[in-house]
């Protein structure tokens, strides 16, 4: 016989269904996710809970926290359900503590600082793409250049698909994505292939397999790191004079 529950147990379901998943919620009381599920299934029948979403005002830390965590695993309709949010609500959210702007939202555009934080590179990569590789610049913005999403892509589509960190990308930013960017994003959390700061060890090995004529692409698999991430390395090492 299952336990009945308690009239306090029943007001922190209905006030936190909304805002905590069934898992967390099941945690919290000590209960089964099942037995969670079916009691709001329950208490909606009854019409003891309002379904109708309510947007809220103002967005706590732990909001912001959970949205981070989410945002780019689940959908904005999980998402916003999950938080008691509007999806585009929750979207723009995103945008603002990604220090992406209103108008950038609005109009598909980004700076290339922006761009760099969404794609998980830094700035002077993006210039370099737009100096040496072809990505598409505009002079739009208050005099600021700006690079559309729709143009990205299509630069991307190029023989550039290996350039973008998808691990780090977070996906339903840059609209309308192609549909291959998916399966990238997929393909790369399965990756353990190691990114991020290069350490003085590995710079140190990278530096004296490459004065022995090692290719770049033994270097990669020496050093357990990408073919662009090692290549870019190279550059960076060497144009300095190799210091």
């Amino acid at each position: 016989m299952t336990n009945k529950w308690s009239e306090k147990e029943v007001s922190f379901l209905k006030r936190n269904y909304k805002t905590l998943s069934k898992e967390e919620i099941a945690i919290k009381l000590g209960r089964t996710t099942y037995a969670v599920q079916n009691k709001i299934k329950q208490l909606k029948s009854k019409g003891l809970f309002d379904t109708k979403l309510k947007e809220r005002d103002s967005w706590s830390k732990e909001d912001d926290e959970r949205l981070l965590d989410m945002y780019g695993r689940l959908s904005l309709t999980k998402i916003g359900s999950l938080l008691g949010r509007k999806p585009d609500n929750c979207r723009r959210r995103y945008y603002k503590l990604m220090g992406t702007s209103a108008l950038t939202f609005a109009t598909g555009y980004f700076t290339p600082p922006e761009l760099a934080k969404i794609v998980g590179v830094d700035r002077k990569t993006i210039n370099n793409w737009i100096r040496y590789h072809g990505l598409t610049y505009t002079d739009m913005i208050n005099k600021h250049g700006v690079i559309s999403a729709s143009d990205f892509w299509k630069w991307v589509s190029k023989g550039n698909q290996n350039r973008i960190n998808y691990k780090k990308y977070e996906e339903g930013i840059l609209l309308p994505e192609p549909k291959w960017v998916t399966t990238k994003i997929s393909e790369a959390k399965k990756d353990t292939t190691r990114t991020g700061e290069w350490t003085m060890n590995e710079i140190k090995a990278l530096k004296f397999m490459f004065d022995k004529g090692e290719t770049v692409t033994n270097v990669a698999a020496t050093l357990n790191r990408t073919f662009s991430s090692v290549r870019w390395k190279k550059h960076e090492l060497y144009s300095n004079g190799g210091n």
